[in-house]
């Protein structure tokens, strides 16, 4: 009897070291043919350090293909829409409601290659390069009462007011890792450094009440280099 028991408790000791050195020698990592799909986000808007909204915490979607362990294609879409208004003239006898509204959009895409090397089993460093094409509109609306014995109102309309609205393109260079904290589950950061360029849209004025009013402002160019050609902030992803 004496003998079984120690058999058994042998030969679970041996499973269970096996199962320990096999738990060891796994990796949490990607691997050929893995695809990801990831969030971009602001820790500073979640917790308000940084004054964001409720929303402004999401900084875009990106997606993944490993065509081996160490190769990877991704393209990304960031996505922003804001849109504000205000009351500039309380309702008051012959005063009607008058509002002050402003909208802003934009959407960048980005499409690259990464190279990741060994790291460990859940550290999965990388560099790579990509290229960006954007667009982003300004519109502002402010409503007017010109008599005020009369409740007829019109609304005057700003297009990119301030003349930095436009088409963009550009490239450039990025270094990251992601760590995997738990299987096919991870958390990344990575710093880029690029060039862009953007073709400014014109500003325009419509006059609500007198179209002899309106006039179109052409506005320049602009390059830049600098770090932060997409985003900074942690990505939280997983493999499917």
């Amino acid at each position: 009897m004496k003998l079984k028991i120690t058999i058994l408790l042998s030969a679970a000791l041996l499973l269970s070291t096996f199962s320990y050195a096999q738990d060891e020698q796994e990796t949490f990592k990607q691997k050929e043919g893995d695809q990801t799909l990831e969030i971009n986000f602001d820790p500073g808007s979640i917790f308000g350090s940084n004054g964001g909204g409720q929303f402004d915490y999401l900084g875009g979607i990106r997606y993944r293909t490993f065509t081996d362990t160490n190769n990877a294609f991704r393209i990304g879409v960031n996505l922003s829409y804001v849109k504000d208004s205000d009351i500039i003239q309380q309702e008051n006898n012959d005063l009607v409601e008058l509002k002050r509204k402003e909208s802003k959009f934009g959407i960048s895409l980005l499409g690259g290659k990464e190279f990741h090397f060994t790291g460990t089993k859940r550290l999965s460093p990388f560099v790579g390069y990509q290229g960006l094409i954007g667009y982003s509109k300004t519109t502002r609306k402010m409503d007017v009462q010109p008599d005020l014995t009369d409740n007829d109102i019109y609304t005057n309309t700003w297009k990119n007011p301030n003349g930095n609205d436009g088409f963009s393109i550009g490239g450039g260079v990025f270094a990251g890792f992601d760590y995997y904290f738990v299987k096919n589950l991870y958390l990344g950061v990575e710093l880029d450094f690029g060039l862009a360029y953007t073709k400014k849209l014109n500003s325009k004025f419509e006059h609500g009440d007198d179209n002899d009013l309106d006039y179109d402002n052409k506005n320049g160019s602009a390059f830049s280099i600098s770090p932060s050609l997409t985003t900074a902030n942690l990505r939280l992803g997983w493999i499917f």
